[in-house]
């Protein structure tokens, strides 16, 4: 009972000195929305600061204190010079204790906070993104879009590095925020354009991971329901060999022949299924082989 009180009690401190701090400097989608409570870390600079302190004030009484210890330790032990014996095993067990721990802290203690915080930031960037995910019109259920969540999120902080951002060109960006939003919570950086024209000039300013493509567009008031197949012949043309997902209805799925012989890499209108491959080229699984851009 005795045990277990205490236990609970202790509990109520780790949680007090556990609760993570809200960041003053947070902004949706570029950051987290919480950082690892530092109140150890200010406890301990002020012990140190006030045992140093102490310990260099009192210095003088050590001789008297050392002998007092030794006394008192010794008092029962059966063997010579129990005093200078007593104060010896003490000596060793503080210096030896003192580097192990010291040590541990310094090579394994840093590597456990930093594998915490990133399984913590690992966690949150897959909770916003499965979030984002729900929101899609798929028929995926839940447990499947948790998993590829979770699975996106692992691949993302594996590769961990400056992603190169993805295209996407719909006349109608507003019915991808979803998914765009699901991209973005992995650091994934999407670019939106709504025409052809506009593909081509920012394939010509900078190399995409990916792009991602409607079939039917308006564009300068025109409907044109092969617009995404424009958009391949035109990027063969140059040639732009950034790869390129047409994500659109039956329609486009019925063309797939057509837009794969085009150069499109996949044909789809599934929502996971586009952003399960949007991560695999953007951490470069997929293979894509590089934009390359005259």
């Amino acid at each position: 009972m005795y045990a277990l009180a205490f236990g609970a009690l202790s509990c109520l401190f780790g949680l007090i000195f556990g609760v993570p701090r809200s960041r003053s400097d947070f902004r949706a989608e570029k950051s987290e929305r919480f950082s690892s409570n530092s109140n150890l870390e200010d406890i301990s600079d002020w012990l140190t600061k006030l045992l140093v302190g102490a310990g260099l004030v009192q210095i003088g009484r050590v001789p008297d204190a050392a002998s007092a210890l030794g006394n008192y330790l010794g008092a029962g032990l059966n063997t010579q010079n129990p005093q200078a014996f007593a104060l010896t095993a003490v000596t060793f067990g503080v210096g030896a204790g003192a580097v192990l721990s010291y040590l541990w802290t310094r090579l394994y203690l840093r590597v456990l906070l930093e594998g915490s915080e990133a399984r913590a930031a690992d966690a949150s960037r897959a909770d916003k993104a499965y979030a984002s995910l729900r929101l899609t019109s798929g028929k995926e259920s839940p447990s499947d879009l948790r998993l590829l969540a979770d699975a996106a999120a692992e691949s993302t902080e594996s590769h961990r590095q400056p992603f190169l951002p993805i295209l996407w060109v719909d006349d109608f960006p507003q019915n991808n925020h979803a998914l765009v939003r699901a991209l973005r919570a992995l650091d994934i950086d999407v670019h939106a354009v709504t025409s052809t024209s506009a593909a081509i000039a920012a394939l010509r300013r900078r190399n995409y991971a990916l792009v991602i493509t409607d079939l039917g567009r308006i564009e300068d008031g025109v409907d044109n329901p092969r617009a995404g197949l424009d958009l391949l012949l035109r990027m063969r043309e140059l040639p732009i060999a950034t790869p390129v997902i047409v994500f659109a209805g039956p329609r486009a799925v019925a063309m797939e022949s057509e837009l794969l012989n085009s150069g499109a890499r996949l044909v789809t209108e599934t929502p996971s299924e586009v952003f399960s491959e949007a991560v695999r080229y953007v951490t470069g699984r997929a293979a894509p082989g590089g934009p390359s851009v005259p």
